[in-house]
């Protein structure tokens, strides 16, 4: 209940989606409600027993005739005072009908019922604007459409007519995210028919990263709170849209449906699959990685310009927003992404402690530092000593270098080594 004779200068404050429920005491038909707002940027829409009227500057205002009205804030608003008028002595109005399911883009065929408040009331509906015919019951909806309800009782007005409209588009089944990147025509809506792995998920739920044998995909939308290793279960769908050159699957389908109710919550855990693909060169990303999650071991971060680099120089974008370090040497994790064709890569995670490090099966590998030399054995594998600053200082077993700290690479392993005075 909202006291709506505040001091000027004062408001309430409505967040989206919050309800409240108009009616006069008598049951006298309400005319006209005008809800006036602190200032334009605090107004939103308000849906009025299901109908959406806009904001005028300051003030959302509707008319009609209703004995209740049921009011749904559309966004966060800042209520100074709500005026209602009506007018006439109490009467008695059958409810206004409930359609289900609501307004919305449909792929398969369901089933429409109908129902009201008002107990004893007679229901009828129109479809497409036909001649109202008695409800009987449920009803299977197959194509769009658009249905009007209205209910009758005997010593009752006749209640407001309720009305809805349903759009179909076509499905396609996909079994893996390469198929998925197949459909980018913007009507098409595709449903995995198998499981995806989820790499990564940005804290507000709206940005998560997917994984399965084929590739990776962004899932743009609002989804349940997935760790890294979830498995999503198959059975969800979206569109998948070019976004200046990154593909991803987006959970709008059209203005008035999101498939969010799609996204079931995880099944499995697999962190293994989740894990970060090493990579050896910032060289080696490309487009076809995008979405991606990958790491790299001992590149060089510039904090000023925003790189790494590993003989070549990889853009980063600190989208995640996280603590950046200093410049220096550092193991890098983070999502490539791809905007207009350009390459870079949205960082996760500095560490000191290398990424996925594994030395390769059945080699021996000893890496040593010792008076201005750095002594490497790696038998039949290719040895590279760099510079903390990426510089490349040798690649022989025996390479001579002045004191400081090294990035050693050989025979599968990636080590950094102090060389002392």
């Amino acid at each position: 209940m909202y006291d709506i004779s505040q001091p000027l200068g004062s408001y309430f404050v409505i967040q989206q989606n919050q309800v409240m429920t108009l009616a006069t005491i008598g049951g006298q038909r309400i005319t006209k409600v005008v809800v006036t707002c602190q200032k334009p940027t605090r107004t939103s829409g308000i849906y009025f027993n299901s109908e959406l009227i806009e904001p005028s500057g300051s003030t959302v205002t509707w008319t009609g005739g209703s004995t209740s009205l049921k009011m749904k804030f559309g966004g966060l608003s800042h209520v100074t005072n709500i005026e209602v008028e009506y007018e006439g002595e109490a009467v008695k109005q059958v409810e206004k009908p409930v359609i289900a399911p609501a307004s919305g883009t449909y792929f398969e065929p369901f089933t429409c019922s109908v129902s009201t408040a008002t107990e004893g009331a007679i229901l009828y509906y129109s479809v497409n604007g036909a001649d109202f015919q008695i409800y009987e019951g449920p009803f299977e909806v197959s194509e769009g459409c658009s249905i009007s309800v209205k209910g009758q009782k005997e010593g009752y007005e006749d209640s407001e007519i309720t009305t809805v409209s349903y759009a179909f588009l076509p499905l396609y089944d996909v079994s893996s995210i390469a198929e998925a990147k197949n459909y980018t025509d913007t009507e098409q809506v595709v449903r995995f028919t198998n499981d995806v792995v989820v790499t990564y998920q940005k804290n507000s739920q709206f940005y998560t990263y997917v994984r399965d044998n084929t590739g990776s995909l962004l899932i743009f939308g609002t989804l349940p709170d997935y760790s890294n290793g979830d498995a999503i279960p198959a059975g969800f769908y979206g569109k998948v849209v070019n976004d200046h050159g990154l593909l991803k699957l987006t959970t709008t389908v059209d203005v008035d449906v999101r498939t969010n109710a799609s996204f079931r919550e995880a099944e499995d855990y697999h962190p293994e699959w989740a894990a970060p693909v090493l990579l050896s060169k910032t060289a080696d990303v490309s487009a076809d990685m995008q979405s991606e999650y990958v790491a790299f071991n001992y590149v060089l971060f510039d904090n000023a310009d925003l790189y790494i680099s590993n003989g070549t120089k990889l853009p980063v974008n600190n989208f995640f927003e996280i603590a950046l370090p200093e410049n220096g040497i550092w193991n890098v994790t983070g999502i490539l992404a791809v905007w207009n064709d350009v390459v870079e890569l949205y960082v996760t995670d500095f560490s000191e402690d290398p990424v996925g490090i594994q030395s390769i099966s059945g080699n021996a590998v000893s890496i040593t530092a010792k008076d201005g030399c750095i002594r490497v054995d790696a038998p039949g594998q290719p040895i590279a000593v760099y510079a903390a600053d990426g510089r490349l200082m040798g690649r022989t077993q025996h390479t001579i270098v002045p004191p400081g700290l090294y990035v050693v690479k050989a025979g599968g392993t990636t080590q950094k080594v102090l060389l002392a005075h």
